[in-house]
């Protein structure tokens, strides 16, 4: 199947009804499983989701939740990325990166001299995914050193109580109760746990199988960082007969 056969569609989350809520949680819990009553709740402490839906017949293959604010007093806004899910099959797309490049220029659009800044709590196969396209991120540091990492570090509360989850200030681990099933484990061999970013969240985060928590981590939307990212959705996208369209006009947006 090719990646224009998937559509993405931005519903805002105050106006999701109750059979997509059930169909979203449907489809997430066959790969982390967590109880309905946080799904929901995590659905209302969200601004946006986008839909990954097959176009042939709208079946739900992933979604991604996004939520832009205030970063500190300063002029910034950050960005979260929520709960982000995607089908096996349809990994490896670029789905989750056109979706934030999305929620990303239409923000921009409304705050056009704002610096931004991209902050999320992940498992580990969001974090891989993530965090190999960038050209620099950070670790949430719950012992900040300047006023960017203050500011930081207090969204980060806020989005964590707002979500319901339980910010570790020791450790800026994130309890969101949330857990890797067993048919999610036996998809990734041993090679992929010892890729770079897979051995810096396990380092961060060692029990992530059993501990029901995620690392928090955070980049600013630098030049370099859009480059790599750019390069990773044309690098995605090659097969699907569209690249040498989007690489150009993503340029020019930036």
């Amino acid at each position: 199947m090719r990646d224009n056969d998937v559509r993405i569609r931005c519903i805002l989350c105050k106006e999701i009804d109750s059979e997509t809520e059930g169909r979203m949680y449907e489809f997430a819990n066959t790969q982390m499983k967590e109880d309905y009553d946080h799904f929901l709740h995590h659905i209302r402490s969200n601004d946006e989701v986008h839909l990954f839906e097959v176009n042939t017949r709208g079946a739900i293959v992933g979604f991604q939740f996004w939520k832009c604010t205030t970063l500190g007093s300063s002029n910034a806004r950050a960005i979260f990325g929520g709960k982000l899910r995607i089908a096996p099959e349809f990994r490896n797309r670029g789905l989750h990166f056109r979706s934030g490049a999305k929620f990303f220029f239409r923000s921009k659009l409304q705050h056009p001299t704002s610096p931004f800044y991209i902050l999320a709590l992940a498992s580990i196969f969001g974090f891989v995914s993530v965090t190999s396209a960038l050209a620099e991120y950070h670790l949430l540091d719950p012992r900040p050193s300047n006023a960017t990492e203050e500011d930081v570090w207090a969204a980060f509360l806020q989005f964590a109580s707002a979500s319901d989850f339980q910010l570790d200030t020791r450790t800026g681990l994130a309890f969101v109760d949330i857990y890797p099933t067993i048919e999610v484990l036996s998809q990734f061999g041993p090679e992929y746990y010892q890729r770079p970013e897979a051995v810096a969240y396990e380092s961060a985060n060692p029990n992530w199988r059993t501990n029901g928590k995620y690392v928090a981590y955070w980049f600013r939307v630098s030049s370099g960082n859009a480059a790599r990212v750019i390069r990773t959705i044309w690098r995605k996208r090659r097969r699907s007969g569209r690249s040498r369209e989007i690489l150009p006009r993503v340029q020019r947006r930036l």
